[in-house]
């Protein structure tokens, strides 16, 4: 059986600094740890530019069939800050997805850098997996929604039995849809995950992803047909992460049976490969967060993981987090932010998110405490990726918390909020400056469920085609009085007249 490894299920902290809610889905429940704050000018930076090279193979066919520390600064681009003034959306509209047989220590929506919905224009898809402490009682739902529907008209049309943690999903610019998970065998003998013959085959947690693509008279995904490459058939830990680009490649990380970040891309039933294995030891990157530039696609990929250290006592000690950029040939690192002194048994640092605006320009959230009013920083990269980025204070959010660009230019930022809302925090100047407002969530049916957390978006790199800028698309977890989750939600706001 695995060995227990996790963010906190709740890290305690001043209320304005709050590290979101997480925890590991391999031994059950976890005891809330304890925070400190960090010396705000103890921070331990390392840039190394990226010159773009080696050149990797371009994809020829996108229709194949299956088969160092910088000081902050405000300075603008080229242009001037923007005039136009931020529309704040009126609230944020969801709709119940599923609901589990029993409350979980474990939100449905665990690891929010794990995408978990997608649509294809016709149908929308989102994953729900409930999480006792057994891994023989686990399940993923693979859920189902005609788009233009009423948000709650969801319906279940897949089951994962025995998941090790969430799968993930992503639709690529072909119209299919990618679905990655670890099947656990549950004890001695082997057991079958998915129909089809995805089981555990002599291992303890074995890797899958499978590609779905054939419609049924609806247009509608079935999931009784699929590819599966066997990309990856030894020993898997998990912690996973997807995306898919616009050129077509999807691109996803494991961590082995030694803890290594192997990354792994597939464009055609031809063409795929391993990218590398990073490393980080004696810790372990966890957590990854993946993209592929909007205009590159492939030819510049990001991945974005935190680093856990086995030794630090407990399960919530993230000494760093590591940004890491390359292609389908090789990834190198890009940057790494640390306080000089990590405290061991706390999060110290953590991944947030990435996001590219419209001019390509990548912006790295890192969730780096240093008191109770500045636990996040935005990495804006100006000068493309050779040069340090411009490095801004954002204030205290959690460390889920996420990026988006609106057409029309401003960039928001969405965290939970207290109650029935979400924060959502607004700059017109590239992250240089922000005004915050607290959203209601609307819609909500009334289930015992009091706050809301898990919040996981649609992004360009998940769901390429039918991504809408001026439209937040999230899925997210309700929460008991008890932090109990059982529901699933869909939510949708806009962020245009």
């Amino acid at each position: 059986m695995k060995r227990a490894l996790c963010l906190a299920a709740l890290v305690i902290v001043p209320p304005a600094c709050a590290a979101d809610r997480e925890s590991h889905v391999s031994a059950g429940a976890t005891n809330p740890v304890l925070d400190a704050s960090i010396d705000p000018d103890d921070v331990s930076d390392s840039y190394i530019p990226w010159d773009g090279s080696p050149e990797e193979p371009t994809p020829v066919d996108a229709s194949d069939e299956i088969g160092g520390d910088s000081s902050i600064d405000s300075s603008k681009d080229a242009g001037e800050e923007s005039a136009i003034e931020p529309f704040i959306p009126a609230e944020l509209r969801v709709g119940l997805i599923h609901t589990g047989p029993s409350p979980q220590t474990t939100p449905a929506t665990w690891n929010a850098h794990l995408p978990k919905i997608v649509g294809d224009g016709a149908f929308w898809y989102a994953v729900h997996t409930h999480y006792p402490p057994s891994v023989a009682d686990r399940y993923a739902a693979i859920m189902r929604r005609e788009a233009g529907s009423a948000l709650h008209a969801w319906v279940e049309v897949a089951r994962i039995a025995y998941p090790h943690q969430s799968p993930g999903i992503v639709m690529d610019i072909s119209q299919r849809l990618h679905l990655i998970f670890d099947c656990m065998r549950p004890a001695t003998q082997d057991v079958l995950c998915f129909p089809g013959g995805a089981g555990t085959t002599g291992r303890n947690s074995r890797f899958y992803h499978l590609i779905f693509s054939t419609r049924d008279g609806s247009g509608a995904l079935r999931f009784d047909t699929y590819s599966n490459h066997d990309e990856w058939t030894a020993e898997s830990n998990g912690y996973q992460g997807i995306a898919t680009t616009t050129d077509g490649v999807t691109v996803w990380a494991l961590a082995d049976s030694a803890w290594g970040r192997v990354v792994q891309w597939w464009y055609s039933g031809a063409q795929y490969g391993t990218i590398g294995t990073l490393t980080a030891a004696p810790a372990y990157l966890l957590y990854p967060i993946l993209t592929g530039h909007p205009s590159l696609g492939s030819s510049q990929l990001i991945l974005y993981a935190g680093e856990f250290d086995p030794a630090g006592g407990n399960n919530a000690s993230y000494l760093a987090s590591t940004a890491y950029v390359g292609n389908t040939s090789s990834l190198s690192q890009l940057f790494r932010r640390a306080p000089a002194q990590p405290v061991p048994g706390i999060v110290s640092a953590y991944p947030s998110d990435l996001e590219h605006d419209a001019q390509g320009t990548l912006y790295a959230l890192s969730y780096l405490p240093k008191s109770e009013k500045q636990c996040t920083e935005l990495l804006r990269f100006d000068s493309e990726l050779a040069q340090p980025p411009t490095i801004v204070p954002v204030g205290c959010v959690s460390n889920y918390a996420k990026l988006k660009f609106a057409s029309h230019g401003a960039l928001y930022l969405l965290d939970a909020g207290p109650g029935a809302t979400i924060s959502l925090g607004v700059s017109m100047d590239r992250g240089d400056s922000w005004t915050w407002h607290s959203v209601p969530i609307t819609g909500l049916p009334s289930n015992g469920d009091i706050r809301y957390v898990g919040y996981t978006p649609v992004k360009p790199y998940t769901s390429p085609l039918t991504y809408e800028p001026n439209r937040w698309v999230v899925f997210f977890s309700g929460l008991d009085e008890s932090n109990g989750s059982v529901h699933s939600y869909v939510g949708e706001m806009d962020l245009a007249p």
